[in-house]
């Protein structure tokens, strides 16, 4: 940090203790002239663009933080700036401002609104705001380049936050807002989505027959962007607040039916929408009933049914079902089994349905999580844990990709509470080495080697854990030693190292066999590459060799001290012999 920062850090520290100090005062004249004197003319700054913007944003949140007028004040400015970021994207073409306006959105929805919420009720300010975005999407040439440099994704999280924050009136209008422009905007005619026109044996059988499907109007930009739009909407919605129907006589379907179309086509903003709704409306089955008539029928000659996205959408859903405890889960739970297990529909198919148990089980900022206001019931994760594991552990021996099985295991051991797995350590034990074992050799599985890597420290930081690794000791070693020198990851070299350092204070005569392979593999460590890396190594080193030489002292010390001991007693012995001989013997009644 050079001196000028340094200076314009201390100078906004001590401008933020003065607003401080304003605001709680009883005279109300201070806190005026603060705002006047300091909050104005940052704003303006601001305005002006005459900071760099990373300094002019922690600026506006330092001073914001004072008060909640203050950052009102800054919450203002930072929508019309935003809006006017915007339009000159959208329409203007100058998509240098891009990222400019990405930044501004993160730190609008992820710090400023965060901060009114929890200072107090800021869901009128939110509703305005997702409005006047709302108004703003019924420009087409808007609606055309959102999509481009990762404006949409940012504007979706924005319109979440937004939402989430929002009581449930306010939510209804942001709703009905959004649900006209969608009537009004999307080109394919919305009746199509009404429960009339999309039973539930449609989309089966549109699964079925590709064609069907496909023959349907292409969508266009516009209309897929304006759908993720909406998307983010339904996805932050809360369960009490009421969908929009397509028309007075039709309830909820249309929402399901719209998201289920493109979802069937691949659309993963719609595959999140769909997966909410359905839930946080346990009462709409029409949804689920579609979504489990698809899984019912044999599309064993059906590609579509096996790309990435489709899949993935489903593990979605399940997870939606999973996380309000609905049995109707282990439909979807069961479908992705297959596709690890048997792999018969390609390796990227059993690929994708592996990483559908870590979309189940992780934990997700997109959706179906408590700010986005997902039910979730109490401990469904060590209940989906204690079912698969089973089904995981016998699969390793039977399955045809044995890797696919590992990675699905991995994420399953690594997203499970950490209390439920340390449970039942004996049990995993020997399945988690063997899972990092084949899953080290291919780079695309370094995360979910070091998400078992992380899983076998927790257990080894266990008391009871302990028991189970100085039971399979040479076969923990023989893992920890061998990611030494993983070259695919730094995390997981400094990791293992860091593992076996804790293992020195295991009993001596239980790691004594493998301190040759351990120092060893250590030596090697010390020429890796990365500096962290050689730290642990030495640090390991240390503790094994300082164990060494605990070892060779308390040796010598015994040896020495046998020594003494038999010299004591022999020796004493002896002179009491020795003593006995010469010592003249003198006999009653005698004289010598």
């Amino acid at each position: 940090m050079d001196r000028s920062t340094l200076l314009w850090k201390s100078t906004l520290e001590g401008l933020i203790q003065i607003g401080s100090v304003a605001e709680n005062s009883i005279d109300r004249r201070r806190s005026l002239v603060y705002t006047a004197l300091v909050v104005e003319n940052l704003l303006s700054a601001f305005i002006n663009s005459t900071l760099p913007l990373d300094l002019s944003l922690e600026a506006l949140y330092g001073i914001g933080m004072v008060g909640k007028h203050q950052m009102e004040q800054v919450l203002q400015v930072v929508e019309e700036i935003i809006v006017v970021k915007l339009l000159k994207v959208c329409l203007e073409g100058e998509f240098v401002q891009a990222d400019t306006l990405i930044s501004l959105l993160q730190f609008y929805s992820g710090r400023i609104i965060s901060w009114l919420s929890d200072a107090g009720d800021v869901s009128e300010v939110a509703m305005q705001f997702a409005l006047h975005i709302w108004n703003q999407m019924e420009n087409k040439n808007i609606l055309k380049n959102i999509h481009v440099m990762g404006i949409l994704d940012a504007l979706m999280m924005t319109m979440k936050h937004l939402v989430s924050v929002s009581t449930i009136n306010h939510q209804s209008v942001i709703l009905q807002k959004s649900h006209e422009i969608i009537l009004k905007s999307v080109s394919c005619p919305t009746e199509w989505f009404a429960t009339e026109w999309f039973p539930t044996e449609w989309f089966a059988t549109a699964f079925q027959n590709p064609e069907l499907l496909m023959s349907s109007p292409s969508s266009s930009v516009e209309d897929l962007n304006l759908i993720s739009l909406f998307a983010s909407v339904i996805t932050a919605v809360s369960a009490q607040t009421p969908l929009p129907p397509s028309n007075p006589n039709s309830s909820s379907n249309f929402v399901s039916n719209l998201f289920l179309f493109f979802f069937l086509r691949g659309h993963m903003p719609a595959a999140q929408a769909l997966a909410s709704t359905i839930n946080k409306n346990p009462t709409d089955s029409k949804a689920i009933e579609s979504c489990l008539s698809i899984l019912s029928e044999d599309k064993t000659e059906n590609k579509q049914f096996f790309k990435k996205d489709i899949i993935t959408g489903f593990a979605l859903i399940g997870k939606g079902l999973v996380m309000r405890g609905d049995d109707r889960s282990k439909e979807i739970i069961q479908f992705l089994l297959k596709l690890v297990i048997s792999s018969q529909h390609g390796l990227d198919a059993a690929l994708s349905a592996a990483d559908g148990f870590h979309i189940i089980m992780g934990d997700s900022d997109g959706c179906l999580n408590k700010k986005f206001h997902a039910v979730i019931k109490p401990l469904y994760k060590q209940r989906l844990y204690s079912t698969l594991v089973p089904v995981l552990l016998k699969s390793m021996k039977e399955a045809n990709s044995k890797e696919v099985v590992c990675r699905a295991f991995g994420h399953v051991i690594s997203d499970a509470p950490l209390t439920a797995v340390i449970g039942e350590a004996h049990k995993i034990l020997l399945a988690v080495a063997h899972s990092i074992i084949t899953l080290s050799t291919d780079i695309q599985n370094k995360d979910v080697v070091y998400s078992l890597l992380l899983v076998l420290s927790g257990i080894l930081m266990d008391s009871t854990g302990k028991e189970s690794i100085i039971e399979n000791l040479h076969i923990v070693i023989g893992v920890l030693t061998q990611l030494v020198s993983y070259p695919h990851l730094m995390l997981v070299r400094e990791t293992a190292i860091q593992c076996i350092t804790s293992m020195s204070t295991l009993p001596h005569s239980k790691i004594y066999p493998v301190k040759p392979q351990v120092l060893k593999a250590v030596t090697r460590a010390l020429d890796d590459k990365r500096r962290a890396v050689r730290q642990e190594a030495v640090r390991c080193r240390q503790a094994w060799s300082r164990g060494n030489m605990h070892v060779r002292r308390y040796k010598l010390l015994g040896r020495s001290l046998k020594k003494v001991w038999t010299e004591m007693v022999y020796g004493s012995w002896a002179h009491l012999f020795i003593g006995f001989i010469r010592t003249p013997r003198v006999f009653p009644g005698k004289f010598v």
